[in-house]
């Protein structure tokens, strides 16, 4: 897909000139999710790797700021459902960035996917440590971290 000047989407590949470059980048740096994006022109002709860093960032920031905040809201909330809903929220917000129209539709399902890992991260780690006989707790946590590292 390819994001134009006026908001909408073409359909149509064209070959970003440091495709290659940029396209190894990415996948080297876990940003696997950025490598179709990557493959695009970016809105207005602007440079790929300005457009895949903002997209990057917009989740980096949002999930920096977002996990002790929302931890700190989400406290009393029962973690069962917290999590539940913070997993299904994730995944409708990175469905949402596959189908993404427009660059705002795409920066803002990045942000709410952040958000929503944000809250699920945390709790997946500590669920699992708890949950986890004490000389096992370590071994939880690395299959915890792994898999999102993963995801």
């Amino acid at each position: 897909r390819q994001f134009l000047a006026n908001g909408s989407v073409s359909n149509v590949d064209t070959p970003n000139a440091r495709g290659d470059t940029a396209l190894h980048s990415a996948a080297l740096n876990g940003h696997a999710e950025l490598v179709d994006l990557l493959a695009k022109v970016p809105p207005d002709g602007a440079d790929g790797e300005t457009f895949a860093a903002q997209v990057v960032a917009a989740f980096s920031i949002v999930y920096a700021i977002g996990a002790p905040v929302l931890a700190t809201l989400l406290g009393n909330v029962p973690r069962r459902p917290l999590i539940v809903v913070a997993l299904a929220l994730f995944i409708a917000a990175n469905l949402l960035s596959m189908r993404a129209s427009t660059f705002g539709v795409l920066i803002a399902s990045r942000i709410v996917a952040a958000a929503a890992a944000s809250v699920y991260s945390p709790i997946a780690t500590s669920s699992a440590a708890a949950l986890a006989p004490p000389p096992m707790r370590g071994r939880a946590i690395a299959m915890v971290t792994g898999g999102l590292a993963v995801a």
